[in-house]
C-alpha cells in the first residue's frame, strides 16, 4: 500500500514542526526473520539519541524509562515502521505530548487504538484516477493519454497498489517501442499463472508485477535475485552477496547493478544493499520453486561461513585469547573480511550486528548447528564490550540448543562457559551454575586450559557473593592449571582475582603482592592492566598508604578512559574519592564522587546509593 513511503514523505514535508528531530526504526514485523524485540528496539532508539552503549541499561523497563526521559519536553517525530503487534510498540511511545508517533503495520493493532487512544488511518488501494496519475508520472502523460484503455487495464492488473504500479510503470518506461497494450498483454499472462497463489492480500498484485519484471531478467541476474532472498538480515554487504551467489565480488556487483536498474533491489550505502521485504519474500519464493533444496542449503552455508570467519577475524582483534573457529569448512576463494585494528573490527561488528544475529537464527533453523554455536561464541567479546545483553542471552540460548543437537560436548562446554561469563557480574548463582556444568564437560574432554577459565569464572561469581575463601580456592586451582598450560593471561587474571579476594579478607599485604604479580603476566592486555592498577590502589588504601593509593587509582582511571570503559572509570573515581577522603581532602573526594555518581546514574547500576551515602557523609563532616 505504500505505508512507509507515505509516512516518510509526510515526515519530510512537516519536518519544521519537529525542531528536535525525527526518529525512524524498522521493527521488521513483516520480515522473514524474527521481528525486533522491544528491548532491541529501545536500544536502537537510545543509540540514535546518542546514548553511549555502556550507559544503556539492560531491562526493558529501565530502557523505556531512559528513552522517555530523553524525549520529555522535546518535539520529535517517531516513526515505528512495520510493527508486528501492540506489545512491540507500546514501550516505544514517548510519555510527552510534544512528540508525534506514526506506526505502520499490516496488523490492525486494535489493542493500541482501544487502550492507548491511537487513531487508525487505513490505507486502501489507489483510486483508478490516482493509479493512472502515477503511471503518467513515470511513463509520461502523452503515452498514457494515447492508450487510456491499456493504462486502465495495467492499473487494474496491479490491483491499484502503488508498489506494483511503480514496478510495472518503470518496466514499461524502459521499453518505449512497445505499446501499453503489449505491456498489458504480457502482464495478463503472468496474472493467470499467479492467480493460483492468490491469498487475497496486498502481496498478490505485487507478486504479479514482480514476476513480470523477474522473468525479463538475464539468467545470471535472476539466479542472483533468487539466492539473495535467502538472506535474513535487514541489509547485506557486497561480500555476503558474492558468497550467496557463489562468485567473485566483481561479478556479483554486475548482477546487483542489473537488479538495481530494474528496481528489484536498492543500494543503501557503499557496497551495501537491501531488498524490500515483499521483494525478499518473492525472491525466496522463487528460490524454493526453482532451486533444489541442496542448492539452497549450499548457498546459505556459504554465506554463514563467510560471516563466521569474518566475525572470528574481528574477535582476533578484540579478544585474541577467546575461542577460535575450528573445523568449519571454508572456501578460500571467498575470503572473509580482515581488520587493521580493534577499532575497525568493532565498527564492522556494529554495522553487521543485526545481520550476525539473524545469521545465528538462520543457522539454527536451517540445520547448520556447527556454525550457530561457533558464531555465537566468537561474538561473545563484542557483546561484552558494547553491553548488548539481550542479544548476548538470546543468541547463546540458540547456540546451546545447537550444540546439544550436534551431541558435541566440547561445543556445549564452550557455550555454557560464555553464558556463565554473561551472568558473572550480577547473576552470581546463575553464573556459577553455568560454569560448573561447563567444567564437568571440560573435565570429561581433558581440556585443562578451558577448565582453568571455568574455575576462574566460578571464583569471580563466588567473590561477588562475598565467599572469599571459596573464591581463593578457585583462583589458586585456576592458577595451577594456567601455569601448566602456559597461559600468561590466565595467570594474570588468576592473580588479579586473588588480590581482590585477599582484600575482601582484609589481608592487604598479600593482596598487593597478587596485584603486582598480575601486572607481571599481563603482557598487552590493557583492560586487565587497568584492573590490576585499580587493585593496587585498593590494596594500598587498605594498608594506609594513601599517596600510593591515589597514584594507582589515577593511573587506572587514565587507562580506563583511553579504553572507553565507563564502568572502570566509575569504580576508579568512586574509590579514588575514598582515598582522598581518608587523607582529609574532602573537596577532591566530592569531585570524584560527583563524577562517579553521574557515570553510575547513566549506567543504571546499584552503585548510585553507595556514592550518595558517601557524599552525604562528606557534607556532614564538612559542616
Amino acid at each position: 500500500m505504500g505505508k512507509t513511503a507515505l509516512v516518510v514523505h509526510w515526515g519530510h514535508r512537516l519536518s519544521d514542526r519537529f525542531p528536535d528531530g525525527e526518529l525512524y526504526i524498522n521493527l521488521r514485523g513483516d520480515d522473514p526473520g524474527p521481528a525486533l524485540r522491544p528491548e532491541e528496539a529501545l536500544e536502537w532508539m537510545l543509540r540514535a539519541l546518542d546514548v553511549d552503549a555502556e550507559k544503556i541499561p539492560t531491562s526493558v523497563e529501565a530502557k523505556a524509562a531512559l528513552y522517555r526521559s530523553l524525549l520529555n519536553g522535546r518535539r520529535v517525530l517517531v516513526v515505528l515502521d512495520n510493527a508486528a503487534g501492540v506489545q512491540q510498540v507500546r514501550p516505544l511511545v514517548p510519555g510527552t505530548p510534544g512528540c508525534v508517533v506514526l506506526v505502520t503495520s499490516r496488523s490492525r493493532l486494535s489493542g493500541f487504538t482501544a487502550r492507548d487512544g491511537a487513531r487508525r488511518i487505513r490505507l486502501d488501494r489507489l483510486a483508478e484516477t490516482e493509479a493512472i496519475t502515477l503511471l503518467e508520472q513515470i511513463i509520461g502523460a502523452p503515452q498514457v493519454g494515447a492508450e487510456p484503455e491499456a493504462a486502465a487495464i495495467i492499473a487494474a492488473q496491479c490491483d491499484y497498489l502503488p508498489l506494483a504500479l511503480r514496478v510495472a510503470a518503470e518496466r514499461a518506461a524502459t521499453r518505449p517501442h512497445n505499446s501499453l497494450a503489449d505491456v498489458a498483454d504480457e502482464l495478463s499472462s503472468e496474472q493467470d499463472r499467479l492467480d493460483l497463489l492468490d491469498t487475497e492480500d496486498e502481496y498478490t498484485g505485487v507478486r504479479t508485477a514482480f514476476s513480470w519484471s523477474y522473468r525479463a531478467l538475464p539468467d545470471s541476474a535472476a539466479r542472483a535475485f533468487r539466492l539473495l532472498g535467502l538472506h535474513r538480515g535487514p541489509d547485506m554487504s557486497l561480500a555476503v552477496a558474492a558468497a550467496l551467489i557463489d562468485t567473485s565480488p566483481a561479478k556479483a556487483r554486475r548482477s546487483l547493478d542489473v537488479l538495481i536498474s530494474k528496481h528489484l533491489m536498492e543500494q543503501t550505502a557503499r557496497d551495501r544493499f537491501r531488498l524490500h521485504d515483499l521483494l525478499r519474500c518473492y525472491a525466496e519464493e522463487r528460490a524454493r520453486a526453482e532451486e533444489s533444496e541442496q542448492a539452497r542449503s549450499d548457498a546459505v552455508r556459504r554465506m554463514l561461513v563467510w560471516y563466521l570467519h569474518t566475525a572470528d577475524n574481528a574477535r582476533r582483534k578484540l579478544f585474541p585469547h577467546r575461542l577460535a573457529v575450528r573445523d568449519v569448512r571454508s572456501d578460500a576463494s571467498r575470503r572473509p573480511g580482515t581488520f587493521a585494528d580493534s577499532i575497525e573490527a568493532q565498527r564492522w561488528c556494529e554495522a553487521e550486528r543485526l545481520n550476525l544475529i539473524a545469521a545465528v537464527h538462520l543457522a539454527a533453523d536451517a540445520g547448520h548447528d556447527d556454525i550457530a554455536w561457533h558464531l555465537t561464541v566468537v561474538m561473545n567479546g563484542f557483546f561484552y564490550l558494547h553491553r548488548y545483553c539481550v542479544d548476548w542471552i538470546a543468541t547463546h540460548k540458540l547456540a546451546l540448543a545447537s550444540a546439544r543437537r550436534l551431541g558435541d560436548r566440547v561445543a556445549e562446554g564452550h557455550v555454557l562457559a560464555t553464558m556463565g561469563f554473561a551472568a558473572q557480574d550480577d547473576r552470581f548463582d546463575e553464573s556459577i551454575g553455568y560454569y560448573r556444568r561447563a567444567l564437568e564437560i571440560f573435565r570429561e574432554t581433558n581440556d585443562r586450559q578451558s577448565q582453568g577459565w571455568a574455575i576462574l569464572g566460578i571464583g569471580h561469581a563466588s567473590r561477588g557473593l562475598r565467599r572469599f575463601k571459596d573464591a581463593i580456592g578457585c583462583y589458586e586451582e585456576a592458577l595451577t592449571l594456567f601455569s601448566e598450560v602456559g597461559s600468561r593471561l590466565g595467570q594474570s587474571l588468576a592473580h588479579l582475582g586473588l588480590g581482590y579476594a585477599f582484600g575482601g579478607l582484609r589481608q592487604f599485604e598479600r593482596s598487593v603482592g597478587c596485584f603486582r604479580r598480575s601486572i607481571e603476566f599481563v603482557d598487552d592486555d590493557r583492560r586487565t592492566e587497568g584492573w590490576a592498577l585499580h587493585g593496587l590502589g585498593y590494596g594500598y588504601r587498605g594498608l594506609g598508604g594513601l599517596d600510593e593509593s591515589v597514584e594507582y587509582y589515577d593511573r587506572a582511571l587514565v587507562l580506563f578512559a583511553k579504553l572507553g570503559d565507563w564502568w572502570g572509570q566509575g569504580e576508579a573515581l568512586y574509590n579514588l574519592g575514598k582515598a582522598h577522603a581518608d587523607a582529609g581532602r574532602l573537596d577532591l573526594a566530592r569531585q570524584c564522587w560527583n563524577q562517579a555518581l553521574a557515570i553510575f546514574h547513566d549506567l543504571h547500576v546499584d552503585r548510585v546509593s553507595d556514592v550518595r551515602a558517601r557524599l552525604d557523609t562528606c557534607v556532614a563532616v564538612s559542616l
